[in-house]
């Protein structure tokens, strides 16, 4: 049995995204976590899997960094099997048909990912999931929602 988190949250400084994507993988792959990033403007759509005292103790601090406001959980519970098992870390592009499906789960937030339904998170990471626009390397900001 795994245990996955979702939360959302805004970065307070400018964002470094091969940073963010680099310091997570060596971080996670430490823990036996893994998991998605959506990166929009200045918001965060994160996905975390792995063994439950491992996820929380990552969220707490990433909870606790000062780079981040507003955090929110979206989700948080058991789950059987990993959704991102294949890589520590991968950063979603936020590309045409990846806006197209979030706006299909949250209609109403527009493109912002701080307005993401929690009852459909979940949701729309396997759909995200399902498609090629993901890096587990290098990111540029062109390539990771700006």
């Amino acid at each position: 049995m795994f245990y996955r988190l979702i939360y959302s949250s805004r970065a307070k400084h400018p964002i470094d995204f091969d940073d963010i994507v680099r310091n997570s993988q060596k971080r996670n792959v430490a823990f036996g976590v893994t998991g998605g990033l959506a990166i929009v403007g200045d918001v965060f759509l994160q996905y975390l899997e792995g063994p439950e005292a491992e996820v929380e103790w990552l969220f707490e601090r990433i909870s606790a960094d000062e780079r981040h406001t507003d955090v929110r959980v979206l989700e948080r519970r058991a789950v059987p099997r990993r959704m991102f098992g294949q890589w520590s870390m991968a950063m979603l592009s936020w590309v045409e048909e990846t806006q197209m499906i979030f706006q299909s789960f949250s209609p109403d937030a527009g493109l912002d990912l701080s307005k993401t339904d929690p009852t459909t998170a979940a949701p729309l990471f396997r759909a995200w999931a399902a498609t090629s626009h993901w890096h587990n390397g290098e990111v540029h900001p062109s390539t990771a929602g700006r």
